[in-house]
């Protein structure tokens, strides 16, 4: 889904942003005070907009809202030529929905009310297109979960965050969950708990209400604590997912997930909190190496002749896989002892294998970083050793491997490119693995493709090409299927060896 924005807060009319909202995890990256926060903010305010539901076939409608803010606040400051703002959407088949919002009193603009008028384009008259698009519109946008850059207990204790809280509200919430004896409610926050406990390694712990229901009390391996007594680390984690539990959001919308944690954390908290989510996270950030970690798309927000400019990272830098490894800090994961980097094929298989380790209890070990996808494989090969060695360069304590080997049968030999690529890695002592089926999405079950994606989608065979499918599956969302697997769904496979003799020893 593809949004385009004009007139609005600090992009003018003349100049609109234009992004793609993905399944997945969006990065939008950029220095303070550019306007990053109003692109989250957007689909914040406009969200009583997004749940209108269209009854009729008609190109057109009309309809009144109130914002989240006053129009004065959302409208472009320095316009005086347009006094609407407009927002398109988008989506894959190249249908178009045009809001235009105006102010419903033209004499009051710091009012909230407005009114909207709503046209498709390139959509029939007397068609169902129009309440097809407008119902995606509203299952995607009108139910998104915005969680601003204070968000530790303390700081939000007597009131809120946009749409996070802390307070009765939340509390009555967590009661009603955890407390009621409703049975499914109950196993999700046993869930989450479980989840928690995992994430900071504890061997005791425990989330409760507290007597008169005032407030959280967690206990830990250090002892009890109210929930407004906690650091930003485990506070953040425990309201954001009791949130996104509570309300079940399309996406969320995260400022500076960065905010207050260790570079290995942040990676743990994006992935974990994403996971919450039916579609997924846009989140606006500093943090290059946190996109590179964490992100399935990333756009870069900057200014030229002071006008605000969105364009996808990597369009004009294309950074090479050392560069790309010290953008992730890397000498603050190896001063902890996470020295071993494990390159994987694209953007998507990152977060996939990060759910592959975490089941083999070797996550942390590993950098996971990608190779950029398939067209890596079909560059000079001078340009790829260049790459390579310039890797080894920063004395990783191991190098690891793995590619899709694009097998259509079990006798098949590697193409040409791929088995160039492995054996420049073997003579380099990298360790390799070429997966023993054709990609990394045939070796999800069909209990866990049915569990995320729906019983209308159907898992793979072991060489089955995911691009000859019909009814193919968003790849960002392989990595939520694996979560629902277990450990024995890859033990009997090759990819299971290759962790358990290969890469569990180096995570010693």
């Amino acid at each position: 889904m593809i949004l385009k924005i004009r007139n609005y807060r600090n992009i003018p009319f003349e100049n609109p942003i234009e992004f793609e909202l993905k399944e997945g995890v969006t990065f939008i990256l950029g220095p303070n005070n550019i306007g990053k926060t109003a692109l989250l903010r957007l689909l914040y305010e406009f969200r009583e907009m997004f749940q209108f539901h269209l009854d009729g076939n008609s190109p057109e409608a009309h309809f009144s809202v109130k914002l989240m803010s006053p129009y004065d606040k959302v409208i472009h400051i320095n316009n005086h030529s347009h006094n609407e703002v407009i927002i398109e959407v988008k989506n894959q088949d190249g249908y178009i929905a045009e809001y235009t919002i105006w102010p419903s009193d033209p004499n009051n603009t710091h009012s909230d009310s407005v009114k909207v008028d709503l046209r498709f384009l390139y959509v029939g008259a007397s068609t169902t297109e129009s309440r097809n698009f407008v119902k995606e519109i509203r299952e995607k946008l009108s139910n998104t979960l915005l969680v601003g850059v204070f968000r530790t207990p303390e700081m939000i204790a007597t009131g809120n965050s946009f749409d996070l809280e802390i307070g009765s509200s939340f509390i009555n919430n967590w009661s009603e969950w955890a407390d009621t004896g409703q049975t499914q409610k109950m196993q999700k926050i046993k869930r989450l708990k479980a989840e928690l406990k995992s994430i900071f390694g504890y061997i005791d712990f425990d989330i409760r209400t507290n007597r008169d229901r005032s407030n959280l009390i967690v206990k830990t391996d250090d002892g009890e604590f109210l929930l407004s007594e906690l650091g930003s680390g485990i506070g953040q984690f425990i309201l954001i997912m009791a949130k996104s539990l509570f309300s079940s959001p399309s996406y969320i919308l995260i400022d500076e997930p960065e905010n207050s944690l260790h570079p290995r954390m942040q990676e743990v908290f994006v992935r974990t909190i994403a996971s919450k989510a039916k579609f997924g996270m846009l989140a606006v950030s500093h943090s290059i190496g946190l996109a590179r970690s964490a992100a399935d798309a990333t756009y870069i927000f900057t200014k030229v002749n002071n006008i605000p400019v969105l364009k996808k990272y990597g369009d004009a830098f294309n950074p090479t896989l050392a560069q790309s490894l010290s953008e992730m800090n890397y000498s603050q994961y190896a001063e902890v002892g996470v020295n071993n980097v494990l390159l994987v094929e694209g953007r998507t298989d990152i977060k996939f294998f990060k759910e592959v380790l975490k089941k083999y209890g070797i996550e942390e070990k590993f950098i996971i970083l990608s190779l950029g996808g398939g067209e890596f494989f079909v560059k000079d090969q001078s340009k790829i050793r260049v790459e390579l060695e310039e890797l080894k360069k920063l004395s990783p304590k191991s190098v690891s491997v793995i590619f899709d080997s694009e097998k259509t049968s079990e006798l098949d030999e590697l193409k040409e490119k791929l088995l160039s690529f492995k054996n420049l890695c073997e003579e380099l002592n990298f360790n390799v693995f070429p997966t023993d089926r054709h990609s990394t999405e045939n070796y999800l079950t069909q209990a866990a493709v049915s569990s995320v994606l729906g019983e209308q989608y159907s898992a793979l065979g072991p060489y089955e090409n995911f691009n000859s499918v019909k009814n193919k599956w968003p790849k960002e969302k392989n990595w939520k299927a694996v979560i629902e697997m277990d450990k024995s769904d890859f033990d009997n496979t090759e990819l299971g060896e290759f962790i358990e003799k290969v890469l569990i020893p180096l995570a010693v």
